[in-house]
């Protein structure tokens, strides 16, 4: 009951400090907030502002779930298809059907072992998608991915060993101070696309990637401060999304007072930011990890989410004509129909998709309120017994994400811990 209570407190003020002032009954069906909200909405996309209304839709989608929990109802879901709310990126569809059909040649240089999806334009504010070539049924192969055609940490190398022996060097340097690889496969990146650009063998896929305008409009680390407080005053995610930048910003202050990575890329490049942001982007939006690393992985990456399905996951599997190599493969979580688009579940709450992604699913299963702001202060009980704090607790400033009766346990066994109850 404890627990509750301070759920359903911490809700009503999270919706009271989003009203700015604004008095309401905390009820789904009256909700003048949520009124105003929908006909902001409807009035962004009405004039073309990209920004506002991903930020608006958010809004509304978070807002779903705090009346919610301030009522203590649970959360509706619709079991019919999730319809992706995606920015309406300013892309001329005949340049992307010609980019797109510049890159169905070069995937076609791979002579991958499995592959029956192709790209297409989608519309609708989605930009491409994969569409089924033939019938996949779930657990089929749809895709398997030698290391050749996909861009991880020894690509990248082997890449720049042929190209540039000091773009080798410094990867080579960079790969020794992180494991997952982000540093090097952000380098690579910025380096086949503003300073091979058309020259880079990886570039009918660089070509295909939404070009820093289009970020500009839709993805949260590009937007200012002013635009993040506007949009999203009286959420917890306002200050996740700061933190984002605030690390991507730092990334990128380490990155170029790095002298010989600026001699490499040039300052044109490396200094500037929109540009290396881009990358940051690219990275956090498109990369696919399979044996602990991420790689970025061309075709396969087009697959848009939707929250059906089983959780995406890719594997390596021996080569069924060559047991000793081994290849990336992807298999169906559903049954598909030639022609139809393939939908792959990334199962992040919207929170994740909106800051990483800069998109939203609409009635997301897998959604949540965030919740920040609470930790263990030294003069509290359970800060007593330090040993004991540390057994229950991994964070004394944890985060929790407000959906179920799972994540209100998790809520309880904080407090609980917090005041040694």
């Amino acid at each position: 009951k404890l627990v509750r209570r301070v759920l359903r407190k911490a809700a009503r003020a999270l919706i009271r400090e989003d009203d700015s002032g604004i008095e309401m009954v905390i009820d789904s069906g009256n909700d003048s907030k949520m009124d105003q909200l929908r006909s902001q909405l409807l009035e962004a996309r009405e004039h073309g502002k990209e920004q506002l209304a991903i930020a608006l839709q958010f809004r509304i989608e978070e807002r779903k779930i705090l009346v919610s929990v301030a009522n203590s109802r649970e959360i509706p879901h619709d079991d019919n298809r999730l319809d992706q709310s995606m920015m309406h990126l300013r892309s001329n569809e005949t340049e992307l059907d010609e980019s797109i059909l510049e890159f169905k040649a070069f995937v076609e240089t791979f002579g991958l072992p499995v592959n029956k999806i192709e790209p297409k334009v989608v519309g609708n504010g989605i930009r491409i998608g994969a569409f089924a070539t033939e019938f996949l049924n779930v657990g089929d192969a749809y895709i398997s991915l030698p290391p050749t055609a996909v861009i991880g940490v020894d690509t990248a190398l082997a890449h720049a060993s042929k190209t540039s022996p000091d773009l080798e060097f410094l990867l080579r340097q960079y790969s020794k101070q992180q494991r997952d690889g982000f540093n090097v496969l952000l380098l690579f990146l910025l380096h086949e696309r503003f300073v091979l650009g058309k020259k880079s063998v990886w570039w009918p896929y660089l070509n295909l990637l939404p070009k820093v305008s289009d970020l500009r409009d839709f993805h949260p680390l590009f937007f200012s401060e002013q635009e993040i407080d506007k949009y999203l005053a009286g959420s917890d995610v306002r200050k996740y999304i700061y933190r984002y930048q605030q690390g991507a910003s730092e990334r990128h202050k380490a990155i170029a007072s790095d002298i010989f990575a600026a001699q490499v890329l040039g300052g044109d490049v490396l200094f500037d930011k929109n540009k290396f942001y881009w990358a940051c982007a690219i990275l956090d939006g498109r990369s696919i990890w399979w044996e602990g690393e991420r790689h970025i992985v061309p075709l396969l990456d087009l697959v848009n989410a939707d929250g059906n399905g089983k959780v995406h996951e890719t594997y390596l599997e021996a080569l069924d004509s060559d047991p000793s190599q081994k290849v990336a493969v992807t298999r169906a979580s559903r049954a598909v129909n030639p022609g139809e688009q393939v939908f792959e579940n990334y199962a992040q709450p919207n929170y994740v998709l909106f800051t990483h992604h800069g998109f939203i699913l609409e009635d997301n299963p897998d959604d949540c309120a965030l919740l920040e702001g609470l930790f263990v202060h030294r003069n509290d009980p359970g800060a007593a017994d330090v040993h004991r704090l540390r057994s229950l607790l991994r964070s004394t400033t944890p985060t929790f994400c407000i959906r179920a009766e799972e994540s209100v346990l998790q809520l309880g066994h904080f407090l609980r811990a917090k005041y040694a109850l």
